[in-house]
């Protein structure tokens, strides 16, 4: 396919460059206007100063504007106005405000999680959104979305993450504009507002809840039952834990959350039902338009999820691509729907769906007709079989990189679980919409019902098939930021070399692959010098663990599930090949760190040099006073394992005797160089 020369992909790489260093570097959105004004001002002197020779370079001071208003448009996006909540509420006190219900976002063992709006406080009306525990109780469920609250609880920061390679929930979630999150001890339910929006909104939950009560009165079996309401209303939370790890361990787990595969399946069908309508005038049109209706009648029909959404977007621009004869140009329309995203959802470019949709359909209009040209078979079942191939490689080659970098993980099996469920996928997504279509008005027959069951169960059962062959799972995989952009790069030169055979290209392979190559040298060269002790959190556990270069001895509980997990991460994080278990001890002599730990048996410990710093663990029975006024301690520190109240008595008798403190709970591991 002919890749059109349009100025509009640098224009958006531009103004995505713009928006991620705007992300990665704080600036005030007052010195940033400042910034724009002034390089406006330069612009407008330049072009009209700089001679009609020097045409490239009214181009470069042109095109880099685009990378400020990028910046622009993130950061004005992320600058809560004078409403917000966060400019008039007190933190870390008992208050009460509005809020409504926006999402439910799951439960653990003790609380739910929501996501919700502020309303109002003290009758003054406020914005912003928290996210909102509330503590479980037997007599009281979970509220629905949409819900209005009069609400009491404590406001305060999310806090971040505790250890090296976890999880950065505050991170994500400041990606969605929400740096708060409030602990709820009581609330009353309100009257709903009326209006037009809500009006909409309840008549599509209503909608929902209707179709909901179809489905679990079809008679089919609980596995379908999921199924249908995973792949038609959005549900993910529908599908069991097991069967969703199954599926992401074969590599198959973007079946299950609506987006561009399953939009572009229906586009593709609802195209195929309405052809008959290219034979009257003007008949393609009506066609494309029909078929946009549909399409977001879907995305909206589903919940309207930001992937569902996006995806409705992205294809939206290719049917008008096919109304306006132009399919030629399709990575054209793409990446004019990527900008258009982004310019009206800053957020969108921290999505993980968002930069996989789009990767993946980039590769696919790519990469796609260069496989394409290689080989296909003259017949008909065979070349069905070899086409699907070639899209699933040619979105996995470039998928690939980001499923690494989020993920740590790259299923080596993908390729068989795509060449089998992909092209037996679009029939089996159709025939799930029918199977719904049919429910809400009629009693599916018993063979019908039968089927659908039948069909489930042999998916299933192939997708834990592959999942099971542990051995082609490689995990533990890391790259960070550098080597991804590297990657890319590597990856785009090669694909431009196909394209056009220049040697410009071939030579920007091989300084990426250089490039990459002379890093990881220096990042091994960084872990083999590091040598540190850490003091590692986790509740009512203690983590102890000694870094010496590629190796790591560790003091913890083998039998707790949740430390594996914490030091699977820290492994990942720190490039470390190996963890060695370790007895622990009472005293830790590491060069000029004396570490003193102290558990339960305070009184009875012997140690052969003067201790630098001590370790309280497992709620000990110290007399902390009595031995700060022995020892001269660098450090105290107070890991997970001890009560809160233990903490604060120990901070407080510190705070005192003007002893540096560190609580893990509070201000997460501490590292010691050695």
């Amino acid at each position: 396919m002919r890749v059109p020369k349009n100025p509009i992909y640098i224009i958006t790489f531009l103004f995505s460059l713009g928006m991620l260093l705007c992300a990665s570097f704080s600036i005030s959105i007052t010195l940033l206007w400042k910034v724009f004004v002034l390089y406006l001002l330069v612009t407008i002197f330049c072009l009209f100063i700089i001679s009609k020779r020097f045409h490239a370079l009214k181009c470069l001071i042109l095109y880099c504007s685009f990378m400020l208003l990028g910046a622009l448009n993130y950061k004005n996006f992320y600058s809560p106005n004078k409403n917000h909540f966060e400019h008039h509420l007190p933190k870390e006190q008992l208050i009460t405000l509005q809020l409504e219900i926006i999402q439910y976002n799951g439960a653990n063992s003790f609380s739910h999680s929501y996501k919700a709006k502020v309303e109002a406080f003290k009758n003054n009306s406020l914005n912003g959104k928290v996210l909102v525990y509330q503590k479980k109780d037997s007599l009281t469920p979970p509220f629905k979305k949409g819900t209005f609250l009069f609400a009491q609880g404590i406001l305060k920061e999310i806090a971040p993450p505790k250890n090296p390679g976890t999880f950065n929930y505050k991170k994500f979630l400041s990606q969605q504009s929400i740096n708060y999150q409030f602990s709820l001890q009581e609330a009353i339910p309100l009257n709903a507002k009326k209006g037009p929006i809500k009006s909409l909104q309840n008549a599509f939950l209503k909608g929902k809840v209707f179709v909901l009560n179809k489905i679990q009165k079809s008679g089919l079996k609980t596995q379908s039952k999921q199924m249908i309401q995973t792949l038609m209303l959005g549900d993910r939370n529908a599908i069991d834990e097991s069967i969703r790890e199954a599926y992401a361990n074969a590599g198959v787990i973007h079946l299950l959350a609506i987006s561009g595969l399953h939009l572009g399946i229906l586009a593709f069908f609802f195209s195929l039902l309405l052809s008959p309508l290219k034979k009257v005038p003007m008949g393609n049109n009506l066609r494309g338009v029909l078929v946009l209706v549909l399409l977001w009648s879907f995305a909206f029909f589903s919940g309207a999820s930001p992937s569902a959404v996006r995806a409705a977007t992205m294809f939206s621009f290719l049917v008008f691509a096919q109304m306006a004869n132009r399919s030629g140009n399709s990575i054209h329309f793409l990446t004019l729907s990527f900008l258009l995203l982004l310019i009206i959802h800053p957020p969108y470019l921290h999505k993980i769906g968002f930069q996989m949709s789009y990767a993946a359909v980039f590769g696919i209009l790519w990469i796609y007709p260069l496989l394409h040209k290689f080989f296909i078979p003259k017949y008909y079942l065979p070349k069905i079989f070899v086409q699907a191939f070639y899209i699933s490689l040619a979105a996995q080659l470039i998928v690939t990189p980001l499923s690494i970098f989020y993920f740590n993980q790259f299923p080596g099996l993908f390729f068989i679980s795509n060449l089998v469920i992909v092209p037996f996928f679009s029939l089996f997504l159709i025939l799930t919409l029918c199977t719904l279509l049919f429910s809400l008005f009629f009693k599916l027959p018993p063979f019908w019902q039968w089927l659908y069951d039948k069909i489930i169960e042999l998916l299933n059962g192939f997708i834990n098939l592959i999942a099971n062959q542990d051995q082609f799972l490689l995990k533990e995989l890391t790259i960070d930021q550098f080597e991804l952009s590297i990657t890319y790069i590597v990856l785009l030169s090669l694909l431009l070399f196909f394209k056009s055979v220049k040697a410009n290209y071939l030579l920007l392979f091989f300084i990426g692959i250089l490039s990459l190559n002379l890093y990881d040298v220096y990042e091994e060269i960084k872990v083999q010098k590091e040598n540190s002790l850490w003091i590692l959190h986790q509740n009512n556990a203690e983590i102890i663990a000694i870094q010496k270069g590629e190796k790591v001895f560790v003091v913890r509980d083998l039998e707790n599930k949740k430390s594996t997990t914490i030091l699977n991460d820290f492994k990942i994080a720190l490039h470390i090949k190996e963890v060695a278990p370790m007895l622990p001890l009472n005293f830790y002599s590491l060069g000029k760190i004396k570490l003193l730990r102290i558990g339960e048996e305070a009184e009875t410990i012997v140690f052969p040099h003067t201790p630098t710093h001590l370790l309280l663990t497992k709620n000990s029975r110290i007399n902390l006073e009595r031995w700060l006024s022995l020892y001269r301690f660098e450090l105290v520190i107070a890991d997970g394992s001890n009560a809160s109240w233990n903490i604060e008595r120990w901070e407080k008798t510190c705070k005192q005797l003007n002893v540096p403190f560190h609580n893990t709970l509070k201000k997460g591991a501490l590292k010691i160089t050695l």
